[in-house]
């Protein structure tokens, strides 16, 4: 029962039943309630100028951004930021601003972060946080590389440097996700890798255990680029499994095993997840999961044989990004979407696609986007006719990506690119093309695409072995012994004893098995290895 039908307070009374409601309400978790509570304080505090207004604005927003009315939410924020700011009370207007700043850098909206974020840190500072000003400095420099300003690094680290040196740990777990981020931005998978990695370390030394889960979720995203996508699924379920684990990180985390589930065909276990990750992200107004939520449908689309659908996925993510700043999440959606186009003869659509790579390449310079940008205009030369234009193109950008780690794409660059040898009637020519996105894909355990590829090669007259044409599962001696035993229905205990192992051993085994074969049940597992003629 909503918390206004116990109430029915007279005038006098009025503002602090107001106030007493709304806290019922938040404890009880109705925020509809709570916030239409929490205006009518406002208002009633702005008739009277009450300086507890500000604080009214804060929780006004906190429950708006519970529902997900994020641009409402800033501007009430920003309002009890002014209000803190004009009653002399700087800090508490920094902590305003700087929760402001950092949903606008989620959202894509980076220029307004960064004066948001700037003006807080002035702010903190004259208040006497330090912690604030460092972690704001620290999103502020966060923005700027998502921008493009490759300098926004050095505040990143010079943030990083401030927190350690003064104890601040909390902020510091911060802002080592922040420098990740910055340099997954500019396109240095390793190094991103790498911090990610020691900042989940941190956190869990620290007892930081919300940041350490966002870390490990955004980890994810980084694998799947590298092609690490056994290792991504198993910090996808480390991350869902984690008791109170943060909607941004679920969002994360539900998306990218999505997203890998769908790469490798596993449509029935993907659609689910992606739907969670989309709707947490739109929730929580994290544009990058939106748009790789959305490429997971497309791509799950796609493995199911429905290109109508994924052609109206991709449509969707555009349009979706096109308001934003964004200039790193939608490089791959949109390289594969100008793809998609073109294999559909929709030259306007593949245009669109690669208008936006130009986009971004005009502030961004990195490996991935040039090999994006080059692949588009090869697919324009493609559809315009100019077939040799098409296959120098699909070369340029796989070469350009043959020192980074960016597997997934360089396949796709290598299969158009034989496809347009084809078509100048150079048969041996594609074949080998075919045959190292064959091996890419069989790496990676893409089904659809190992598929596709073998299709060609047969029809050209090449012997592709048909079991392992679309399902390349490579396991060990031993996680075969463990999952013959697994399928006739063996508990973990039971095969630790016919095997000699130890459980926690067979447990490993059993994780293992179920990242390769993209399931989240035993039942999964046993189906999938019969599917795959895993079992003899």
């Amino acid at each position: 029962m909503r918390v206004l039908e116990h109430c029915a307070p007279d005038d006098e009374r009025l503002p602090q039943w107001q106030r007493d409601a709304a806290m019922d309400a938040e404890v009880i978790g109705d925020w509809d309630c709570a916030a239409r509570l929490w205006q009518q304080v406002v208002e009633s505090a702005e008739r009277a100028d009450d300086p507890r207004r500000a604080i009214a604005l804060g929780r006004w927003a906190t429950a708006l951004e519970l529902l997900g009315r994020w641009s409402v939410a800033i501007e009430v924020r920003q309002r009890a930021a002014d209000h803190h700011a004009a009653q002399g009370d700087p800090a508490a207007a920094a902590l305003e601003r700087w929760a402001c700043g950092a949903q606008l850098r989620s959202a894509g909206s980076f220029r307004a972060a960064v004066e948001l974020l700037h003006v807080a840190g002035l702010e903190a500072a004259a208040g006497g946080r330090v912690d604030l000003q460092l972690r704001c400095a620290a999103h502020e420099g966060n923005a700027r590389v998502r921008m493009g300003e490759q300098d926004g690094l050095r505040l990143v680290r010079e943030a990083l440097d401030g927190a350690l040196a003064g104890g601040h740990t909390a902020v510091a777990a911060d802002i080592y996700q922040r420098l990740a981020d910055s340099l997954e931005h500019l396109g240095d998978y390793r190094s991103a890798r790498q911090i990610y990695e020691h900042a989940v370390g941190f956190c869990a030394t620290n007892a930081v255990a919300g940041t350490g889960s966002l870390c490990h979720a955004c980890l994810t995203a980084v694998l799947r680029q590298t092609g690490e996508w056994d290792r991504a699924i198993l910090v996808c379920r480390s991350v869902i499994d984690t008791p109170d684990v943060s909607r941004h990180a679920r969002a994360v985390a539900t998306g990218m095993w999505g997203s890998v589930l769908a790469m490798r065909g596993r449509t029935d276990l993907a659609r689910p997840l992606l739907l969670e990750s989309s709707t947490l992200a739109r929730d929580v107004g994290l544009l990058a999961m939106q748009i790789l939520a959305g490429w997971g449908e497309a791509l799950a689309d796609l493995a199911d044989g429905d290109l109508i659908g994924a052609a109206a996925h991709t449509r969707r993510i555009l349009q979706l990004w096109l308001p934003s700043e964004d200039r790193h999440y939608a490089i791959a959606p949109l390289r594969w979407a100008a793809s998609l186009a073109a294999e559909l003869g929709d030259e306007q659509g593949a245009r669109a696609q690669v208008d936006g790579l130009s986009r971004i390449a005009r502030d961004t310079e990195n490996l991935e986007i040039r090999s994006a940008l080059i692949h588009g205009h090869a697919e324009i030369s493609l559809l315009e006719g100019d077939v040799d234009a098409a296959v120098d193109g699909f070369h340029r950008a796989a070469a350009v990506l043959e020192g980074a780690t960016l597997p997934f794409e360089r396949a796709e660059s290598l299969r158009r690119s034989g496809t347009a040898l084809l078509r100048l009637g150079d048969r041996d020519a594609a074949v080998r093309d075919w045959r190292a996105a064959h091996r890419i894909a069989r790496r990676l355990k893409a089904t659809p695409l190992t598929t596709v590829l073998a299709a060609e090669l047969t029809a050209c007259g090449e012997q592709v072995d048909p079991r392992r044409a679309g399902n390349s599962v490579a396991l060990t001696r031993r996680e075969e012994e463990v999952l013959r035993l697994l399928c006739t229905g063996r508990t973990n205990r039971e095969i630790a004893a016919a095997l000699v192992l130890s459980p926690r051993t067979v447990e490993t085994h059993v994780a293992n098995l179920l990242a390769k074969l993209g399931g989240r049940s035993r039942a999964d597992a046993s189906r999938r290895a019969a599917e795959l003629g895993l079992l003899g």
